[in-house]
């Protein structure tokens, strides 16, 4: 959970730790408590949860309460037609690929349900390649490898070749190759039939 910033201090000069470092540590010294308010998304559940921790006999000693309703629909088309929101905290995280101008990139986009009702989108990283081009079947033949760069991976490359073969058979096989970890991984599909004789 993302902890929002809304840690009173306690009286007596006591400091409330974050509460990842109290999960870690859970000993304290005093007679003081922390709450902590946060969201909590699980289950296709959306949750505001108080959860508050009293130093106890030298540990912190927590329970939660939760107000849990359906979580909405993380969307980027629809939020984007209309920003409205309804439940303030919620956020969705987007990965976006696009092509242009020759290169390839990978953009992600979060969007945070404001206490306004409104959502507030920031690009947070956006990372662009060139796109990638197939190497002819004879070189991926020679070097199985590929850059399983973002941009690259998943790269499919498809060749078809026509010979005749020996039992007077003409051939066609289509050859596939995708680039998957770094390794062009290939499967061959071949269609024969019978070679066609010259009239006399």
């Amino acid at each position: 959970p993302v902890v929002v910033a809304d840690t009173p201090a306690p009286q007596g000069g006591n400091v409330c730790p974050a509460l990842g470092d109290l999960r870690v540590d859970p000993t304290c010294d005093g007679n003081f408590g922390c709450t902590y308010n946060y969201i909590e998304s699980t289950d296709n559940q959306w949750c505001a949860v108080t959860e508050t921790c009293p130093c106890t006999d030298g540990n912190f000693l927590c329970s939660k309460e939760s107000d849990c309703q359906a979580a909405p629909t993380c969307d980027l088309e629809a939020i984007r037609a209309d920003a409205t929101c309804t439940t303030p905290g919620f956020s969705c995280l987007f990965t976006i690929t696009a092509t242009a101008d020759g290169q390839v990139c990978t953009t992600e986009e979060k969007c945070d349900c404001t206490d306004a009702g409104s959502y507030t989108c920031v690009v947070q990283s956006e990372v662009c390649e060139p796109v990638p081009t197939c190497p002819t079947l004879a070189e991926i033949q020679a070097d199985s490898t590929c850059s399983a760069t973002a941009a690259a991976r998943n790269l499919r490359c498809n060749t078809t070749s026509t010979a005749a073969e020996d039992d007077d058979q003409v051939c066609v096989t289509l050859t596939s190759c995708t680039c998957t970890d770094e390794t062009f991984l290939c499967t061959v599909q071949k269609e024969c039939m019978p070679a066609p004789t010259c009239p006399t």
